[in-house]
């Protein structure tokens, strides 16, 4: 990871020199970003075909040329924007003269989402530079082709200690958030957004928040309703509906809903034909599939790169009966209790010899004896005494801890720590030793802000005859540590039975149904 103190103490000092004030200096910069976008205008349109799938025309239409019309129209007017402004002075101050001098922030972060990875990071950037700022820049790490071309833009253009450019995913947006800014400009989701709200409060930095919104179309019986119908599709559809003002939903006038129906239709077959996925044009992003070698431990997500996967959400498809789904699951660690004892000739013992087997039962009797997986259910969490071995001198046991509220599972952990407190008040400091290593978190906290997660799954289901059947995982997935890692991931069921015991099966007719619906999953996603 980048050392961002100093890259930012560097930037600060060069804003101080007050070169970047210079409007001449400010044209020049914007000058040299048009003309490089000019000359790689096929370089980026292939990178956004490759995150994204976007069309030569689609990606020029939203992205390209938005850029560069912007480029033009800063240009065209920076200098009368950059110009003292004289205003009225106050008669108290008679007989002075009054002017507001625009300055600029000093330096300025902007992060940028998938959907217009081009347009949305570049845009944002012309403005710092047409102000006279420095900035930081961090493309998001779902859209890996469109952002390398950005980087190697950025850095061959302008130094860094004018403009740089971060690369990476969640890790790089937390570290570069405790840093403090100038000015912050982020457009994504609205869970995000506040994050990044919450984080500029902290040194009261001004941002400016691009998040999701609903936009209703309304349509009465005065309306073209070709053309309604015509610019609605074209709305809906352009960038495969990932917009923040893209149509959500139509409020129509009953007496013309079946006509504007019926246009729509017709729209939608003449601008994309009657497979939009089969359309070179229509731009919907690769489905990428992972395989684990086992679950839930970790030496397959563990290994996974987000940023070469480059998708923003995902499921597992693990387990459970035909229509079982689930968004939550265990918060799980482990835990190795060691026991010391002291061993002596068992003639001589007395006052001597601490059986560390004896002492590792009266830990166990220490803990809830009704908090166990045989005594609970459903989100109960408990813990489990999974192996117990050792002699008089030592004796290991392992625990699972397992619990789906946050507040409780700490509490888990704190009694735990409190019974090796316990046996070492009463058999001498160093008698017992306690290790807790977490597994894996309750995916939901991840999931709770992507709704269609949860409901395109549920609308799946019901297009294929299944009953969705929502229920806590009483353990924990790869998704759950996806989840974690930036990708939130809740699991869809197989229709598998007798999971992990030694008849366990799938049976083929579960494995139709379940294709079917995935099917189903995927195309409202598209």
């Amino acid at each position: 990871m980048m050392e961002y103190k100093s890259m930012l103490h560097t930037q600060r000092a060069y804003f101080q020199t007050g070169d970047t004030k210079d409007v001449e200096f400010r044209i020049r910069q914007l000058k040299k970003l048009y003309q490089w976008i000019t000359v790689h205008e096929q370089e980026i349109m292939d990178a956004l075909y490759m995150d994204l799938n976007k069309s030569n025309f689609e990606a020029y239409a939203t992205e390209i040329g938005i850029v560069k019309e912007e480029i033009r129209y800063t240009l065209k007017h920076l200098r009368k924007w950059a110009a003292p402004k004289r205003v009225p002075t106050p008669i108290t101050q008679f007989p002075s003269k009054s002017f507001i001098y625009p300055e600029p922030y000093g330096i300025v972060l902007i992060m940028s989402p998938w959907n217009y990875p081009f347009q949305l990071t570049i845009a944002p950037l012309v403005g710092a530079i047409c102000a006279g700022n420095c900035a930081v820049v961090k493309p998001s790490a779902y859209s890996p082709h469109t952002t390398k071309v950005m980087a190697d833009m950025l850095r061959e253009l302008f130094q860094e200690k004018y403009i740089a450019v971060v690369e990476g995913g969640r890790q790089e947006n937390q570290a570069l958030l405790n840093e403090k800014f100038d000015y912050i400009f982020f457009t994504g989701s609205v869970n995000v957004g506040k994050y990044v709200m919450e984080k500029a409060s902290a040194h009261l930095t001004p941002v400016s928040l691009e998040l999701g919104g609903k936009s209703p179309c309304i349509v009465d019986e005065t309306a073209d309703l070709k053309l309604a119908a015509k610019r609605i599709v074209w709305g809906k559809f352009l960038n495969s509906g990932q917009t923040c003002v893209a149509p959500d939903y139509i409020l129509v006038q009953n007496s013309v809903k079946d006509k504007l129906v019926r246009y729509m239709e017709k729209y939608i077959r003449k601008m994309f034909g009657k497979d939009p996925m089969q359309n070179p044009d229509y731009p919907h992003p690769p489905v990428s599939i992972l395989f684990t070698p086992d679950e839930e431990i970790g030496r397959g997500p563990d290994h996974v790169n987000l940023e070469e996967v480059g998708a923003a959400y995902g499921y597992t498809i693990d387990g459970g009966l035909i229509g079982e789904f689930s968004y939550e699951n265990f918060n799980a660690a482990s835990a190795v209790v060691t026991i010391h004892g002291v061993t002596a000739h068992t003639g001589y013992a007395k006052g001597i010899l601490k059986n560390a087997i004896q002492i590792a039962m009266e830990y166990q009797a220490l803990l809830p004896a009704y908090e166990t997986p045989a005594c609970t259910e459903n989100r109960e969490g408990f813990y489990h005494l999974d192996k117990l071995q050792g002699r008089t001198e030592t004796a290991v046991m392992n625990y699972l801890i397992r619990d789906h509220d946050e507040a409780l599972f700490r509490h888990r952990q704190q009694i735990m720590q409190e019974a090796v407190d316990f046996i070492n008040k009463k058999y001498g400091a160093g008698t017992a030793e306690i290790t807790i290593t977490e597994t894996y978190r309750n995916m939901y906290e991840q999931v709770k802000g992507h709704e269609k997660l949860i409901s395109n799954v549920m609308t799946a289901m019901e297009h294929c005859g299944i009953t969705p059947i929502v229920t806590p995982i009483r353990g924990g997935t790869d998704g759950a540590r996806l989840s974690y890692q930036g990708l939130p991931c809740p699991n869809i069921c197989t229709g598998g039975q007798n999971g992990h015991g030694r008849h366990e099966f799938v049976s083929i007719q579960s494995m139709e149904a379940i294709t079917e619906m995935l099917k189903e999953l995927v195309k409202l996603f598209a």
